[in-house]
């Protein structure tokens, strides 16, 4: 997508950005330009009624003032996969699970970029899966909370008939709060096995 109709997104706060289909949005930089959600809406969906290899790449934005109605406070994407890359994100929020980002039943790819001041209600101040594999790589997260699980990255798995990796790679967490796991929290149903690399993080699945 051009730089002209990115800003045309930045510059609309009335509702919802809905993508069903192949996506490269690519900005020019977090530092030069901002979505704002201005507390009414988030910034995107990424749907698909089938997973069928679609991807979803967000890069070089700031993405702010997210409130959603739901699950994901700047973005909620669903199957197929998500890249973010060199993304900023702060003062997102969300009144149930992922501040910032939420993957459900798919596969994210989130690369070098920040998070700072998300918050949910539920599990995940910044970053929450359901179902999903995650690759957090190069990723700093600070002063994200969640009322529940996480205060900067929730991942539940509940299907045993899929196998899911959370990768936490390179990445640092200051000041992150929850009442359980301040920084992350891998979170596998009774009955299925957990697997969580973390590159020398505690792993931590209650």
């Amino acid at each position: 997508m051009e730089l002209r109709s990115i800003w045309h997104w930045a510059k609309s706060r009335s509702a919802n950005r809905f993508v069903y289909d192949d996506l490269d949005l690519i900005g020019p930089g977090a530092d030069k330009l901002t979505i704002d959600g201005d507390n009414q809406n988030r910034q995107f969906v990424f749907q698909a009624n089938e997973d069928i290899g679609l991807t979803f790449l967000i890069q070089g934005l700031r993405l702010t003032g997210g409130k959603s109605p739901s699950s994901g406070g700047a973005i909620y994407a669903l199957r197929n996969r998500l890249v973010v890359r060199d993304c900023h994100f702060e003062g997102n929020q969300s009144p149930q699970a992922a501040g910032a980002i939420f993957a459900n039943n798919m596969t994210a790819h989130v690369l070098h970029s920040s998070f700072v001041d998300n918050e949910a209600a539920g599990n995940g101040g910044a970053i929450g899966g359901f179902n999903a594999s995650l690759e957090l790589v190069g990723i700093t997260a600070s002063g994200d909370q969640s009322g529940q699980h996480g205060g900067a990255v929730h991942s539940r798995i509940t299907d045993g008939n899929v196998v899911r990796l959370t990768t936490i790679e390179g990445s640092t967490f200051v000041g992150n709060f929850a009442p359980i796991g301040a920084d992350f929290v891998i979170r596998p149903n009774a009955g299925l096995d957990g697997n969580a690399e973390t590159d020398g993080f505690p792993q931590s699945m209650p």
